[in-house]
């Protein structure tokens, strides 16, 4: 399952499931404070054909200074 949405992004896997939420690309509006927020993390998801179907690779990141793509580090709470 894979999602964009205004907010950060977040990947998960469960056994034979995975999640990846891909964050957004645009300025967010804090609804708490109402500020903006312009911590873009260019994030998107690699998807791939092998003999099986499909496979998702990790959520990956645009360096916009390397004119690259590089793999998203994302650490998850404990407590999820």
């Amino acid at each position: 399952m894979t999602f964009g949405h205004t907010h950060n992004p977040e990947q998960w896997v469960r056994g034979n499931r995975a999640y990846f939420n891909t964050g957004a690309w645009i300025p967010v509006i804090e609804t708490s404070s109402a500020t903006v927020r312009y911590d873009r993390t260019y994030t998107f998801l690699h998807v791939r054909r092998v003999a099986s179907g499909m496979h998702a690779d990790l959520l990956q990141r645009w360096n916009d200074d390397a004119e690259r793509a590089e793999p998203l580090a994302l650490v998850q709470r404990a407590d999820e």
